[in-house]
């Protein structure tokens, strides 16, 4: 059985964690063959956008232990920031 421990899942939210945005996109994009523009011009409101969703997969993840939880910390923010910014012609593993 899966351990959960959800107290670190508390602060997993769009303004405090870019996994979620990044999540969204990728999820979307993968989905459509949409571009990054069109995710972007749907907002983040809008329920195509797979926020939501994007939000509880990270929430499950981090209270499953298979991410860390977001942090405070300027580092990981900026690497957060640079993962789900990245230039989309840089060459990928995938």
């Amino acid at each position: 059985m899966a351990r959960i421990d959800a107290r670190p899942a508390l602060n997993v939210h769009y303004a405090t964690d870019p996994r979620i945005r990044h999540l969204a996109e990728v999820a979307w994009r993968l989905r459509t063959g949409g571009t990054r523009e069109e995710w972007l011009w749907l907002g983040k409101d809008n329920p195509e956008a797979l926020i939501s969703e994007a939000r509880e997969w990270v929430r499950a993840a981090v209270a499953g232990g298979l991410l860390e939880p977001p942090s405070d910390a300027q580092e990981w923010k900026n690497a957060a920031w640079a993962a789900a910014n990245a230039d989309e012609s840089e060459p990928s593993d995938g």
